[in-house]
């Protein structure tokens, strides 16, 4: 219930929330076929990625004790957190993949990615719910690095799963 009193909690669950709006609009927009990839939906691809890019940037600029390498040493238990975020977005990413391949996307790869993000976002909310550790370090390599991972591998899930 801390969490839900901190502003820094709130603005980050905020700003992903957004960009995950954002980003299955995109999906939906790139799902039409034969259409054209218009300045909005560069937009609603770009500000989600660079929210999450921002996030990654912001808590590595806020370590100020502890470096990524020691991070990853000193909490082997939270390496398990990148697993929870994979098993929180495979049901839902596997949904809306079926659901945008009844539709035939023209851009594959775009929507691949713009659906992983979406959904990888709103999971980086619930994570960090959960997560007892609100360090900069921490949040960039189990959180929000993952993520941006998880999108890069929708890329590749976009233009196998979404062929018609």
């Amino acid at each position: 219930t801390d969490k839900l009193i901190s502003l820094r909690f709130i603005g980050e669950a905020g700003l992903l929330f957004i960009g995950g709006i954002m980003s299955i609009a995109a999906a939906f927009k790139l799902s039409v076929p034969d259409t054209k990839i218009r300045p909005v939906t560069i937009a609603l691809l770009v500000i989600p990625t660079l929210i999450v890019i921002g996030m990654n940037l912001y808590n590595y600029f806020q370590i100020a004790s502890i470096g990524l390498e020691d991070e990853m040493i000193n909490h082997e238990i939270f390496r398990h957190e990148i697993l929870y975020l994979f098993l929180l977005i495979a049901l839902p990413v596997a949904a809306v993949f079926y659901i945008i391949s009844k539709s035939a996307p023209t851009f594959r790869l775009w929507t691949g990615y713009a659906i992983v993000l979406s959904v990888a976002s709103i999971a980086a909310i619930a994570l960090r719910m959960f997560c007892p550790v609100d360090h900069g370090a921490h949040l960039v390599i189990y959180h929000y690095l993952p993520v941006m991972g998880a999108s890069v591998i929708g890329v590749v899930l976009g233009a196998l799963a979404l062929k018609w």
